[in-house]
């Protein structure tokens, strides 16, 4: 894995994003965006950056407002360091799948956000327009606020705490919209403009950069095309949440792999909006790398990512 995303990072290696359905799937959706007054403040339309159609796949069967009365829709926001991922099942399935066996009659509705690597129009705040767009889908769609927790791996866990902070306090937004019930995240990656600093700095920072998998070639290449070229304090909390805490009414659920390059920001960040009078859990996998929600069917964290998010439905009160 390391080495692969080494070589990815190094030679910028481009992710297709679907915009239509592969062999017909009927799981498929090309969600449109809203109309443009939901898209205010920090992620305000722009000539350079406004939203767009894109792809998104239920997991394991699209929502119905008739049938599916009771259960929890979860919205999935992958990671990859802004410039890799895709809401297909070769990433986005093993997620799928664990919460599912946590949350028996769930669904999940994962989605391809502009990555960042296809160019300055796809910087911040492209990928959280789309964030926002797909909430905005579910909720048109018939689910209530209530019903719909945000989850989340890594890069996916800044979108999703952007959007928290969107929807519940960000100036300007005069567009109110309902947060959700809460929101799973999973080694986020919080602290986004650190990756600025020097290789022997981040070396230092980061106490497990030479066990996790995750190379620093990757954050590296991830921040350089996500930061966009000027910004604003308001624009700079949503890049890099840490030391900027807001109140959600979101019950907040964090894994952090004890072995992995994010434990530590995770953490600090984590406490930080408990402070700020948030309702906060972090559970620390041991010896864990990073993303075990994406990516523990592959490197080996399957079952600790069961647990994981099984403890997750009985601390939401859903056990």
């Amino acid at each position: 894995m390391r080495t692969f995303l080494y070589h990815a990072s190094i030679l910028e290696l481009q992710t297709p994003l679907p915009t239509s359905a592969t062999n017909g799937d009927p799981n498929f959706v090309a969600i449109a965006p809203a109309d443009n007054q939901y898209y205010r403040g920090a992620l305000a339309v722009t000539k350079a950056t406004s939203p767009v159609v894109m792809g998104a796949v239920w997991y394991s069967a699209p929502f119905n407002p008739e049938i599916d009365t009771t259960g929890i829709v979860f919205l999935y926001f992958h990671g990859g360091a802004f410039v890799i991922g895709t809401a297909s099942p070769s990433v986005c399935g093993f997620a799928a799948s664990t919460l599912t066996t946590a949350f028996p009659r769930s669904q999940t509705l994962a989605f391809s956000y502009r990555l960042s690597s296809k160019g300055s129009s796809c910087a911040f705040p492209a990928a959280l327009q789309d964030a926002l767009t797909a909430y905005m889908y579910l909720l048109q769609q018939g689910v209530p606020a209530q019903r719909i927790i945000f989850a989340a791996d890594s890069a996916g866990c800044n979108l999703a705490t952007g959007l928290l902070r969107y929807v519940t306090s960000s100036p300007g937004n005069e567009v109110q919209l309902p947060p959700p019930k809460g929101a799973i995240l999973c080694s986020p990656w919080v602290d986004v403009y650190a990756v600025r600093s020097t290789t022997l700095e981040l070396e230092t920072r980061f106490r497990n950069v030479r066990t996790d998998y995750v190379p620093l070639e990757l954050q590296l290449w991830g921040a350089r095309t996500y930061i966009p070229d000027s910004t604003t304090p308001e624009v700079d909390a949503y890049i890099s949440p840490i030391h900027h805490p807001f109140f959600t009414s979101a019950a907040l659920w964090v894994i952090v792999g004890g072995g992995e390059i994010l434990a530590e920001e995770g953490t600090i960040w984590a406490r930080e909006m408990e402070q700020v009078g948030c309702r906060v859990q972090v559970e620390v996998v041991e010896r864990a790398n990073h993303a075990i929600l994406g990516v523990g069917g592959i490197m080996g964290w399957r079952i600790e990512a069961e647990k994981a998010t099984g403890r997750a439905m009985e601390w939401f009160g859903l056990g």
